[in-house]
């Protein structure tokens, strides 16, 4: 244990050293470097006081717990070389462990179309990644992102593989080709072969294993702060998050978006609107199922620097079972320190959420929590 502590805040002291070297190398080290070499750094910094309590009216019994956190702690450093190429690494120290998020190279073919390889976040449900962590219209993403993430593909919506972006001010479209587990665990996903020993490193994955995703978005000028979109997309890896009496299974998943207003503070009233399910195949120990998630956001901004907001979301994880529905309810206030002095309203925030978690049998304990997160970004 003591070891293991250790390990914990060596990693933790490691990534903050990393963290003032890199905010105050830059500008010595770009004297050393060639003029086309460019490094950007940012950065994200949540904490958080927590209230969760159970209640379970039939059982007649109540556990509660008060504490703090750090929710996320993030570093991202991004190099430019030359007009198109570069790298980005996303860096991560939430459970007070360093680790990698995203590490990737990019090309940028015109201003419209980008090519990227390696681990990263890339087409999916709107509300799970592509809705940054910093643009967050509450504590957290919509309850249905993080259920779809936990049942398909993990690792914190990340996987190794390749993908082409075309976006312009009115569209946008990617396709991904992944390998549908983001472990990095060289037998699961980070395939890392060599000549002189086993070039399948033990495994045996072929094309049909592999997944692909598409996400398709518009945002037309003529309807300003409206959004609408879709993702689908199908996992051949059969990863242990699919896993029911030991076997795999292949999964086609969808989602489907309409915002107006997708990011906090940006007009006075904000209207979400998300669908994601799943469909997994039958096998022969475990019956088709069919999970979908429905999510519902208002917010109105009440100051210039404030908005209050609520949603409403409801989970399925199998509709041909009765009983498993699931409401998720969320409730709040988010105020921006930054946004007062003419700046980004993400930069300096301070969110307020009440969520709490039904489910329709009686016999299910229902699940509060409230949470006071401060938010820096960087």
């Amino acid at each position: 244990m003591a070891s293991s502590l250790l390990h914990r805040i060596t990693n933790f002291a490691l990534f903050w050293l990393v963290l003032v070297v890199l905010l105050v190398a830059p500008a010595s080290a770009q004297k050393n470097t060639k003029k086309d070499v460019e490094l950007v750094l940012s950065g994200l910094v949540q904490t958080e006081a927590n209230y969760g309590w159970i209640s379970n009216a039939q059982a007649d019994e109540e556990r509660t717990r008060l504490g703090f956190n750090l929710r996320r702690v993030r570093l991202r450093a991004t190099a430019h070389v030359g007009p198109k190429a570069g790298a980005f690494i996303h860096l991560d120290a939430d459970n007070g462990d360093f680790g990698i998020l995203d590490a990737f190279v990019f090309y940028e073919f015109t201003p419209r179309l980008r090519f990227r390889m390696g681990r990263m976040a890339s087409a999916q449900p709107r509300a799970l990644i592509l809705t940054p962590v910093v643009m967050m219209d509450a504590t957290e993403r919509a309850a249905i992102a993080l259920l779809w993430n936990g049942s398909t593909l993990g690792m914190k919506g990340r996987d190794f593989g390749l993908d082409l972006r075309y976006k312009t001010a009115q569209a946008e479209a990617i396709i991904f080709v992944h390998h549908g587990d983001g472990s990095f665990d060289r037998l699961r996903s980070n395939y890392q072969p060599n000549i002189v020993g086993d070039v399948t490193g033990g495994a045996e994955w072929g094309i049909e294993d592999m997944a692909v995703s598409g996400y398709l978005a518009f945002t037309p000028q003529s309807l300003r702060g409206v959004e609408v979109g879709g993702f689908v997309g199908y996992n051949g890896r059969k990863n242990p998050n699919t896993v029911v009496n030991d076997e795999g299974r292949d999964y086609l998943s969808y989602a489907a978006h309409l915002y107006w207003g997708a990011t906090p503070g940006s007009q006075a009233v904000r209207l979400k609107a998300d669908v994601i399910g799943v469909q997994y195949e039958e096998t022969p120990v475990v019956a088709s199922q069919q999970s979908l998630g429905l999510s519902l956001l208002g917010a109105v901004s009440v100051h210039r620097a404030a908005e209050v907001f609520a949603r409403v979301e409801s989970y399925n994880p199998n509709l041909d079972a009765e009983g498993m529905q699931v409401l998720f309810i969320t409730a709040g206030l988010s105020f921006s320190l930054s946004q007062l002095r003419g700046r980004p309203y993400q930069q300096e925030r301070i969110t307020f959420g009440y969520n709490t978690r039904l489910a329709e049998a009686d016999d299910v304990p229902t699940h509060h929590l409230a949470v006071l997160q401060l938010q820096l970004v960087f």
